[in-house]
């Protein structure tokens, strides 16, 4: 006699199917006291197994690390937007109480100082600065700090205004080098730039301790500004990508000198943005270093330029 075929199975599947249970699709019910190593028994399982389990703890602390991050980086932006555009302030206590001698001086059309030491800038710079000049230079044995801008700020308005180049060199590399302006903070340039908004040329060399603030100082507050070098201190993205937001700021820049970027640094993609914003600004990424010649030690240079997003050649 030949066996009876039944289809129970069928129905019970065609059954489940219309009430809409996973069962009828090879899902089964795991039970409580079934552990999470347990095998699922299909690929499908597997997959429903896979989306429903909780997070694990590394993704959610990666999660929050990435918002702490960019909480962060918000918190920072508007730190130094907010103490960049504050408006220029009247002169500070300590200006108004340096006593110069009065009418101010005429002094020298390019004021030049080699040597901040022996009463070389104390006894002279009044004598020198004056309401004729337009370009002052530093260079030699000079250590600048903030006490020196402000010595010029409390020169006035008729000095100050009238200033077109700002030159700060940096070149002694032997042993007994005197020479930098590790004195300089943000707050010093941001004054400077402030005082002096028909500077067209600004050269700041050895620069270190600089952030973002000084960076943007100058290009936000000197309008006529068509050279600026700063080396000595690494510009971030978050420069490059203002200076590429506000075309405004320093419309006739047509050079710019930094320190090298790793052309495989993130921040050299927004540098390469940057430059593409601004396609007659030439970037000028500078390599410094020293090198030893007859015993005493000597500055080497070179750079690579780059215009439009595109690498120049250097030299």
């Amino acid at each position: 006699m030949a066996p009876i075929r039944t289809a129970k199975n069928n129905q019970t599947a065609a059954i489940d199917a219309k009430q809409g249970k996973l069962s009828a699709f090879g899902f089964k019910r795991v039970s409580a006291k079934e552990g999470p190593g347990e095998s699922p028994s299909s690929p499908v399982e597997a997959q429903v197994v896979a989306l429903c389990e909780p997070k694990t703890s590394s993704c959610v602390e990666a999660t929050l690390q990435a918002r702490t991050a960019a909480a962060s980086a918000d918190q920072q932006a508007q730190k130094v937007e907010a103490v960049i555009n504050r408006p220029a302030a009247p002169e500070t206590e300590a200006l108004q109480q340096k006593k110069l001698p009065k009418p101010v001086q005429v002094g020298f059309k390019e004021a030049r100082f080699q040597d901040d030491r022996n009463g070389c800038w104390d006894d002279k710079y009044y004598l020198q600065i004056g309401t004729s000049t337009r370009k002052i230079t530093f260079q030699y044995s000079f250590v600048m700090s903030d006490k020196h801008i402000d010595d010029i700020l409390a020169l006035g308005p008729r000095v100050t205004g009238k200033l077109t180049e700002f030159i700060f060199i940096s070149e002694d590399r032997d042993y007994d080098a005197h020479n930098g302006m590790d004195g300089v903070t943000d707050s010093g340039f941001l004054r400077l730039a402030k005082a002096c908004p028909n500077l067209r040329k600004v050269k700041l060399q050895d620069t270190s301790g600089i952030t973002d603030i000084g960076h943007l100082a100058f290009l936000q507050w000197c309008p006529k500004l068509t050279s600026f070098e700063m080396l000595g201190c690494q510009f971030s993205g978050y420069c490059f990508d203002q200076i590429r937001r506000h075309n405004e700021w320093a419309p006739k820049l047509k050079k710019l000198r930094i320190d090298s970027i790793n052309n495989k640094d993130k921040d050299f993609k927004v540098l390469r943005e940057m430059s593409r914003a601004r396609p007659t600004l030439a970037i000028d990424l500078v390599r410094r270093g020293e090198e030893k010649k007859h015993g005493s030690w000597y500055l080497d240079e070179d750079h690579t330029t780059y215009k439009n997003g595109r690498e120049q050649g250097g030299w």
